[in-house]
């Protein structure tokens, strides 16, 4: 909800690109099949709530509202997290796009 909905119209155009892993931009190569990769942290609460703070639809809203909407998002999340000492592993997928030309 926080994703789509509220900062949902602050992201920069082109952002659907990254949200669909690049599959719809035109790729005129013979792909090469390449497996899933994903890059991990292990990070507490207020490290994840950091990370957000720095996205940039966070940042267009706070200037458009005045107001940080992941301080919002911050007591929900933290109800779901548990103990915010505790960490958790954060996993961003990374999309690679690899093929081949054709002669």
């Amino acid at each position: 909800h926080f994703y789509r909905e509220t900062i949902g119209p602050f992201w920069p155009e082109g952002r659907q690109y990254i949200d669909d892993g690049y599959a719809t931009l035109d790729f005129p190569f013979e792909r090469i099949d390449v497996p899933d990769f994903a890059m991990t942290a292990n990070w507490n609460l207020q490290q994840v709530l950091g990370y957000m703070g720095t996205w940039s639809a966070v940042q267009y809203y706070r200037e458009q509202h005045q107001q940080d909407p992941v301080k919002l998002l911050a007591a929900e999340l933290q109800a779901a997290w548990g103990n915010p000492q505790q960490t958790h592993e954060i996993r961003w997928p990374l999309f690679l796009h690899i093929g081949r030309v054709n002669k």
